[in-house]
């Protein structure tokens, strides 16, 4: 994994097009803003989170769309008491909205314990409560993953190495306590189960998406919780590259759709492939670039039409790109950043009426800023 966190970190056809106003700053300040997550509550105002390293300790800010501007970034304060001063000790926080408009976030810390855990706040409209620490295990806890169902169910995914090596573990809050953590993925040996995404469909049966090299390469796999147990993984990328980076949506049918970074074409491309209820369809290169394509986001709205972002390469250095199947086929990709410095780690989201709204990190002004772009 040291390779591909490499990557993301530095790092054939596109149209290169502007919608609308330049994206906005929402952070604006001094400091190194970065991996936003960006959800919507239901009377479709925005929320923002991200990692921020303004003052001496690492930060998340806080800033939402009101329906007549973006509030000042404020400090959630969750990470003064919990964070080492080390940045890469803190990492990307996830974060959903329940039908009350309640945020609710998990985190990588380092707590005073000594150990990764997964902590979750869980913010009312006033106050962000004291952090809970929900994996609480004895060995390192990373890369969490959070999604909401319609009854308020909280449902967590997380690495972790308390196996003696890194399994995919799951925990749900019933709307009072915490349940025990359990393990999805069934590696055997010294296996890896890393970066994960997790979805809830109509039912609030959550569905799992993970990296995992249990076949001897990184492959993107999947499992289900079908009401009584989790479904046996499947490996949905089964290719000869490298699959790395998971994201998943599922539509109002119930239905699970994947997207991924894959090398099996020599450099990283976005694949995509659905499940329509009796199987998986061949994997498509949705990016399809000469260069480095990586770290997607989608979401799928109403009518199931299904939108893409990433980072790519292409232009030089990484932009946003943005594509959406119609039910048909895929659009070409587009350029929605288009800036003279690096953007990274898109996010999208969509609100009821199908708008799409996209944040990033950018360090065009000379440090990362955390931006904004609506799509129509």
């Amino acid at each position: 994994m040291k390779y591909l966190l490499a990557v993301l970190l530095v790092g054939t056809s596109y149209l290169l097009y502007a919608y609308g106003d330049n994206p906005t700053n929402i952070s604006n300040n001094s400091g190194i803003s970065q991996v936003p997550k960006i959800a919507i509550d239901t009377s479709g105002n925005m929320h923002v989170v991200w990692t921020d390293f303004s003052s001496r300790s690492a930060e998340f800010l806080y800033s939402h769309w009101n329906g007549v501007e973006w509030s000042e970034p404020t400090n959630t304060g969750l990470l003064e008491v919990w964070v080492t001063h080390d940045p890469s000790i803190t990492l990307i926080p996830a974060m959903v909205i329940d039908a009350s408009a309640n945020i609710h976030m998990v985190w990588q810390d380092f707590p005073l314990t000594g150990n990764h855990e997964i902590f979750y706040s869980r913010w009312n409209s006033t106050d962000w409560s004291t952090p809970v620490n929900i994996s609480n295990t004895a060995g390192r806890s990373t890369f969490p993953a959070i999604s909401v169902d319609t009854s308020g169910k909280l449902h967590v995914i997380w690495a972790d190495l308390s196996p003696g090596q890194s399994e995919l573990l799951y925990n749900q809050w019933d709307g009072e306590h915490w349940s025990k953590p359990v393990t999805i993925s069934t590696n055997f040996g010294e296996q890896d189960s890393s970066v994960s995404a997790i979805a809830v469909d109509a039912s609030g049966n959550p569905h799992v998406v993970w990296t995992d090299n249990n076949q001897g390469q990184f492959e993107i796999f999947y499992s289900r919780w079908n009401g009584t147990g989790w479904s046996n993984a499947v490996n949905i990328s089964n290719n000869a590259g490298e699959s790395h980076i998971p994201a998943i949506a599922v539509d109002a049918s119930g239905h699970p759709h994947v997207i991924w970074n894959d090398d099996t074409h020599g450099n990283y491309d976005i694949f995509y492939s659905r499940w329509d209820g009796i199987n998986w369809s061949n994997a498509v290169n949705i990016s399809n670039t000469a260069e480095i394509s990586s770290l997607p986001a989608m979401v799928i709205d109403a009518s199931e039409k299904v939108y893409v972002v990433w980072m790519d390469s292409t232009p030089g250095d990484f932009d946003i790109f943005y594509s959406r199947w119609d039910g048909t086929s895929w659009s070409s990709s587009v350029n929605i950043s288009n800036t003279d410095g690096r953007s990274r780690f898109p996010k999208i989201a969509s609100n009821a009426s199908g708008n799409l709204h996209v944040v990033w990190d950018d360090d065009t002004s000379g440090n990362y800023d955390i931006f904004y772009r609506e799509l129509p």
